[in-house]
């Protein structure tokens, strides 16, 4: 095959790779909504509870907040987030639990922990004793049960 065969060739088989790519769109932020981003996690500063809310400052939208409220007397991990710089968050019942007071439902939320991709709920009741929840799972008070989601939602 000559050489100007080749170049044809390829140049077929790269195109529609490309018209793909325009319509894929952007799949992480442009320069200036990092620039953005990071002006608003500095700003936040020392307030955890508001570098959590970057994202929603900018305009997207949290899956943690679109989710169903949970059933009262129950406490859910929603999700967590390790940043390699600054404070984790940990979403509990929708919210981040750095604001919310959880002690209604037995949880001491400024004592919250991150342990082998679980995460630590220490109990009020005076006991010591914890939860440890994975993201998903709830804790249901009234009959000390721990279920996924997966379990929630096939219930009737």
């Amino acid at each position: 095959m000559s050489g100007w065969r080749r170049l044809a060739v390829l140049a077929l088989c790269v195109l529609p790779c490309l018209a793909a790519a325009a319509e894929l769109g952007r799949l992480f932020l442009s320069a200036a909504e990092r620039l953005e981003l990071d002006r608003l996690r500095q700003s936040a500063g020392a307030n955890p509870s508001a570098a959590a809310n970057v994202g929603a400052s900018m305009g997207s939208e949290s899956a943690v907040g679109a989710a169903a409220p949970p059933p009262a007397g129950s406490v859910t991990v929603n999700g967590y987030i390790v940043r390699s710089a600054g404070a984790p968050t940990v979403w509990v019942n929708g919210a981040d639990a750095g604001g919310a007071d959880l002690s209604a439902l037995g949880v001491d939320s400024r004592r919250i922990r991150i342990d082998a991709a679980q995460v630590r709920l220490p109990r009020t009741d005076g006991s010591g004793t914890h939860l440890s929840l994975k993201p998903g799972q709830s804790f249901d008070t009234d009959s000390q049960h721990v279920s996924d989601a997966y379990e929630r939602r096939s219930q009737p």
